[in-house]
């Protein structure tokens, strides 16, 4: 879905800034159709999320962000990866869907360390426990 709306015109007509910034930031992609698409600045892998990812948090560079996907979240928390959560909160109720955290295998304890509001919801801040 990223690959096939960011670097369209579209996508930079509604949304210049964040169209930028992800057609230009390095991604890691862990599908099986990683090569395919046109976002620039990828890179396939081969291991799943929390095998082997220690050395890509360690590595020199920007920060590292995982955006819209609960499974490989919950396989980075799972290995403790995790420096900070920011979860976008939109007051819907759905009726249904994937589970935010699919698969965890334990209790995850959380801080609240700062929360920002929007006019369609808001971006709750926490970091793991010790």
């Amino acid at each position: 879905m990223m690959a096939s709306f960011w670097p369209t015109p579209a996508a930079a007509e509604q949304f210049p800034a964040v169209a930028k910034q992800m057609t230009r930031l390095q991604k890691v992609v862990f599908l099986e159709d990683a090569g395919k698409g046109d976002l620039e600045q990828h890179e396939a892998r081969e291991e799943q999320p929390g095998d082997g990812d220690p050395e890509m948090k360690s590595e020199p560079g920007e920060q590292m962000v995982v955006m819209g996907s609960g499974t490989i979240a919950s396989q980075l928390a799972q290995a403790d990866l995790i420096d900070e959560y920011q979860l976008v909160v939109i007051p819907v109720v759905l009726g249904e869907g994937t589970t935010m955290f699919e698969g965890s295998k334990r209790k995850l304890p959380l801080t609240l360390i700062r929360s920002r509001t929007f006019r369609n919801g808001s971006v709750p801040v926490y970091q793991p426990k010790d």
